[in-house]
């Protein structure tokens, strides 16, 4: 558990709230089902988990550049580390600004192909 997790518990308990969220006076332990038929209602089919929604905020955030300790604070992250690791994804949109912001002769370098190395081979035997 993390810094403001253990900060959050504490203060929890000084006002006596043993949990943080309750249904008809019951602490929940358990989101599955209100998750599920809120899926449902809100027409998804594909399975997203909250954790889902935890990435997608990390990814968004840094894709808006937002500053990464921010991020990393938010998430209750203890550094940088887990947010580059596990939580930055990169969109085609960054992936091709990236390429094309390479100098120009870095671009029109290219690979060469099986064919032209076939072609090589015979050559040298």
């Amino acid at each position: 558990m993390g810094g403001k997790s253990k900060e959050w518990k504490e203060q929890d308990k000084i006002v006596g709230q043993d949990y943080l969220i309750a249904y008809k006076g019951k602490p929940l332990t358990s989101i599955k089902k209100t998750w599920h038929s809120s899926l449902k209602r809100a027409g998804i089919t594909r399975r997203i988990r909250p954790y889902d929604l935890r990435h997608a905020f990390a990814t968004y955030a840094l894709d808006a550049g937002a500053d990464i300790n921010a991020v990393a604070d938010i998430m209750d992250h203890a550094n940088v580390t887990m947010v580059l690791k596990h939580y930055q994804d990169t969109k085609e949109a960054a992936r091709r600004n990236t390429v094309e912001s390479l100098p120009e002769f870095i671009i029109k370098i290219k690979p060469i192909s099986q064919e032209n190395n076939a072609d090589k081979n015979e050559a040298v035997k």
